[in-house]
């Protein structure tokens, strides 16, 4: 008698949904709120399929949020749960209360809203769903700034500096540079905002220098001194991708012979740039050494021609 083994293979299909993430959106991202007082905020949401879709509606937080700074259980939400039809928008309202005996500061938390897929019966199905997470951070107290700027520098056109915050509030500074002359005259001026720092958390900001006048100015440069160094200036080149541009310069006018390009930055006549995908830049910098009294009034013109030769062709006879 043959034994007959039966072995059966046991297939599971597992599917996934064909839609991506997120089938909603949510506007806005972060609330910022006074919790010395009650207040109510709204969040948007909106369905961007064709399909109805459930979602649930909850506070939380992340491991950067620690307990004593959490705000998720003074939180009201409404509703906590709702469904959206195909194309459709809909309003959450929250609003925050804070126990009185808490101390001044700022506290955080985060308000989800999850995607809840359909379950279908008899099917093993590996589904993708989205959960949206909104920052809301409240402050008590009188909000005071206390924070600590170091390491100042300046390296290849680059303005660095570290931004400490120890103050009880996070905060979102502003940076203004100034462009001054060597005697002190405004030239020009950026303004730039950074990222939200956390309170006890330090911040490297970089800044991109670029020149905003056509005129340099060397101040009050004395005769047989050690002369002046112009600030760096940058040139943009765009062009076709591939092709080169060759660089030459001229200058005209009055104090021609004490004017030079500095040997760290300078300009060669026939200098070759290649336009990696389509730009180019080129930085130099201007050498003011008078020989004798005299007013500098020169104008420096730069040609860039566009060249698209091989330097790696070789003429053959």
């Amino acid at each position: 008698m043959k034994k007959i083994i039966s072995i059966a293979f046991m297939f599971l299909m597992v599917t996934v949904s064909s839609f991506a993430f997120f089938r909603t959106s949510v506007a806005p991202g972060i609330f910022e709120m006074n919790l010395d007082r009650s207040a109510t905020e709204e969040i948007i949401l909106v369905n961007n399929s064709n399909e109805p879709i459930r979602v649930k509606i909850y506070p939380g937080k992340d491991e950067n949020i620690k307990d004593e700074e959490y705000l998720g259980e003074w939180l009201r939400i409404y509703p906590r749960t709702m469904t959206l039809e195909g194309n459709s928008e809909r309003r959450i309202k929250f609003s925050i209360r804070a126990p009185k005996d808490k101390p001044d500061g700022e506290y955080r938390g985060l308000i989800y809203i999850e995607e809840l897929p359909e379950v279908v019966e008899g099917q093993s199905t590996l589904t993708l769903a989205g959960r949206h997470g909104l920052t809301v951070y409240g402050t008590k107290g009188k909000v005071e700034y206390d924070i600590a700027v170091s390491n100042i520098k300046v390296v290849n056109n680059e303005l660095t500096m570290n931004i400490k915050n120890n103050g009880k509030y996070s905060l979102r500074p502003e940076i203004k540079v100034n462009y001054l002359s060597a005697k002190g005259k405004k030239l020009g001026e950026i303004e730039e905002k950074t990222g939200r720092i956390l309170k006890d958390r330090t911040a490297v900001k970089g800044i991109t220098i670029v020149s905003s006048k056509d005129n340099i100015d060397f101040g009050r440069v004395l005769a047989g001194g050690t002369g002046a160094i112009s600030p760096e200036v940058t040139l943009t080149l765009t062009g076709e991708s591939g092709q080169n541009v060759v660089l030459n310069s001229t200058m005209t006018g009055d104090g021609i012979a004490d004017l030079s390009f500095d040997d760290a930055a300078k300009i060669t006549d026939g200098e070759k740039l290649p336009l990696t995908s389509g730009s180019a830049t080129k930085t130099f910098k201007l050498k003011y050494k008078p020989t004798t009294a005299g007013a500098l009034n020169t104008i420096l013109t730069i040609t860039a021609s566009y060249d698209d030769t091989d330097d790696a062709w070789v003429a053959t006879k």
